[in-house]
């Protein structure tokens, strides 16, 4: 998981870890790149409503 995550994390702006809660899916993401960047909850409605459903489009 952490090599696919690390060359997603360096060819992608955006990278969306999914899985069960409380698995360690944050703290790896921060690991890996030293707490840099933003993080989103999906999970938390009004963030989820902010998401794009796809290329150039708005929910």
């Amino acid at each position: 998981m952490e090599p696919r995550l690390t060359r997603a994390l360096s060819a992608y702006r955006v990278v969306v870890v999914g899985g069960p809660r409380q698995v360690g899916k944050t703290t790896l993401a921060r690991e890996l790149t030293g707490g840099q960047g933003t993080f989103r909850r999906l999970d938390i409605d009004t963030t989820l409503a902010t998401a794009p459903v796809g290329p150039g489009r708005r929910s």
